[in-house]
């Protein structure tokens, strides 16, 4: 009896033991490195500052993850810079051995996966495949996962079919993207491109570009007779380069779709493409599944399932073009 009894006792206890160690695990405070291009002063990684990092923080709150209870969140701001200028920092970030880590941003998702092979790497990019950051989307191996910026060959196409909408028609688009992958960019969308009669022309810009690479990218656009522009870029986050863009395409009358809010604020036309806040909140639901013992490795990178489109109806005005009938049920917001 007394046998059986201890063997009981053995087996509840191995039962009970994983149970132990995540109630274990949840009372001591966690550690989480957040880090980014997207952030470039402390003042904006805060919930009143920046939404992105709002919507990661509220996120992990409603999961159960409560700064100065059992969450501690060390903050990096990295804002743009040059892909060498990330080690440095990504190193140093390594170094205090977080818990896990969230970036966001490609470049600095790259550094610090190369900085450290073992602590889990939540992150949202732009090309995690194309550049390294991962294998594959559904395994993408090793110590770091997350979202992808990127989204299907219907985004794309939906990208070129509002743009030539708005336009009334325009069929020659010029296309700013990174050097290095433009060629495949402009790959993922010649079926879309042919569908819809439009045809794209490539102009390379840098991942982090200055004013004059900017001014020269927009220049060679305009040598090219283009109707129409499509900015792939996400790096133009500088109120002077947005307003410098915005300026930029409305005295060449020039009809401009990019992928952030914050340049149609200043300007710029249109916007399409993944909603943001929503990449994050899903970053924050990856965080807490890490912090609870998954791994990153058998965690399928993640593809945007929301989109918005913001378009500013004063440059809409100033262009003479109309939002049609048509493109009202896509537009989620006005800015004027």
């Amino acid at each position: 009896m007394i046998a059986r009894r201890t063997a009981l006792g053995l087996l509840a206890g191995g039962a009970l033991a994983p149970r132990f160690a995540r109630a274990q695990q949840q009372s001591r405070v966690m550690r989480v490195a957040v880090a980014g291009s997207a952030f470039a002063t402390l003042d904006e990684m805060a919930e009143a500052g920046h939404p992105y990092y709002a919507a990661l923080v509220r996120e992990l709150r409603r999961l159960g993850w409560v700064e100065g209870r059992n969450l501690r969140l060390d903050r990096w701001p990295l804002g743009n810079r040059a892909i060498a200028e990330y080690a440095p920092v990504a190193k140093q970030i390594a170094g205090t051995e977080p818990d896990a880590i969230f970036a966001a941003g490609r470049l600095p998702a790259l550094a610090l996966k190369a900085s450290s092979s073992s602590i889990p790497i939540i992150f949202v990019a732009s090309t995690p495949v194309e550049s390294g950051l991962a294998k594959s989307l559904d395994q993408p191996g090793r110590n770091a996962t997350g979202v992808s910026q990127d989204a299907s060959p219907e985004f794309l196409q939906m990208r070129l079919q509002l743009l030539k909408e708005i336009t009334g028609g325009a069929s020659k688009f010029a296309y700013l993207g990174r050097g290095e992958t433009l060629a495949d960019q402009l790959d993922r969308q010649v079926i879309a491109s042919k569908a819809l009669g439009v045809r794209l022309f490539g102009v390379e810009i840098s991942e982090t570009p200055n004013e004059t690479e900017l001014r020269t990218a927009l220049s060679q656009a305009a040598d090219l007779r283009a109707q129409a522009l499509l900015l792939a870029t996400a790096q133009l986050t500088s109120p002077r380069m947005a307003r410098m863009m915005a300026d930029w395409a409305y005295q060449a009358r020039l009809p401009v779709m990019c992928a952030q809010r914050e340049l149609v604020q200043a300007g710029v036309l249109m916007s399409y493409d993944a909603d943001a806040l929503d990449l994050y909140r899903e970053a924050a639901r990856y965080l807490d599944r890490v912090l609870r013992g998954a791994k990153p490795a058998e965690m399928p990178i993640q593809l945007p399932s929301r989109f918005t489109c913001v378009v500013n109806l004063r440059t809409a005005r100033a262009l003479d073009l109309e939002v049609s009938s048509t493109m009202r049920g896509f537009v989620t917001d006005y800015v004027e």
